[in-house]
């Protein structure tokens, strides 16, 4: 008797497969209720199967979404980001300018811009570097000071396009100033320990705590530059002078802009 042949088992599984797959994705489940009826127990896990791979590809499909609108949002975050970095750098300029326009009516000469990018600092060197020079008119010996007008130092080395500035602290930057509101005077220096000083102040003289010191306009530097505030005052019997200590107003690490005016 002639054998009958079978097909192989995972073959007919495969074929089942294709046709519920074509069902899920076509046909939205129409012909699943023609198969099940007499192959349903057969197809039962396979069923189950591309019921949780097509959730699978619809999670998938939902999340990549959710990655492009990812994506989208972090550009338009970069983009408000540059949008407000432009506003901050144009709000700069017009603060620049105005200041420098005040200054130039105060002190009768055109300022330069410049920005500090270095602090070359040792011992009793105290110094910035701003990024204008020889190249941009700069000189040993032009005032620079920040953009509400106070006293940071006066330009010490020249070079190209960058200049070293001595600023207050350093032991070579010599300073006549006086205290605001008053016709005290005296010498700011920077004593050997480091401290900052108005020197030559007669013992007879009044100074309190908390004075406002300006420039004098007796030397290079024009008058009513911000220096700093008294920090205390001594009357030392063995000194000839006051011993009045100052804290300056610009801190040895400045940063930001500053503006370079001609003596």
């Amino acid at each position: 008797m002639a054998q009958r042949s079978v097909a192989p088992r995972p073959f007919i599984l495969l074929g089942l497969a294709i046709i519920v797959i074509m069902n899920a994705w076509l046909f939205g489940g129409r012909l699943t209720a023609w198969v099940a009826d007499g192959s349903g127990r057969v197809l039962a896990p396979v069923v189950g199967r591309m019921a949780r791979l097509r959730a699978l590809v619809t999670t998938t499909l939902a999340r990549g979404d959710l990655a492009v609108q990812n994506v989208a949002l972090q550009d338009e975050l970069t983009r408000v980001r540059a949008q407000l970095a432009g506003q901050e750098e144009l709000q700069r300029q017009v603060r620049f300018y105005r200041d420098a326009a005040g200054i130039r009516e105060r002190i009768g000469t055109d300022p330069i811009a410049a920005g500090i990018f270095a602090y070359p600092q040792s011992g009793g060197v105290k110094q910035v570097v701003i990024n204008r020079g020889r190249a941009e008119w700069v000189a040993v010996g032009d005032v620079v000071i920040t953009q509400s007008g106070t006293l940071v130092g006066a330009v010490a080395t020249l070079f190209e396009h960058h200049a070293a500035v001595r600023t207050i602290g350093d032991v070579a930057l010599d300073v006549t100033v006086r205290v605001l509101g008053t016709e005290v005077s005296g010498l700011l220096r920077t004593a050997v320990d480091g401290s900052v000083m108005m020197d030559l102040v007669q013992k007879n003289e009044t100074v309190t705590e908390g004075s406002v010191i300006v420039t004098s306009g007796d030397d290079r530097y024009p008058a009513g530059l911000v220096v700093g505030t008294v920090r205390s005052v001594d009357n030392d019997a063995a000194t000839l002078f006051k011993i009045v200590r100052i804290a300056p107003a610009v801190s040895e690490n400045i940063s930001g802009d500053v503006i370079v005016i001609k003596p």
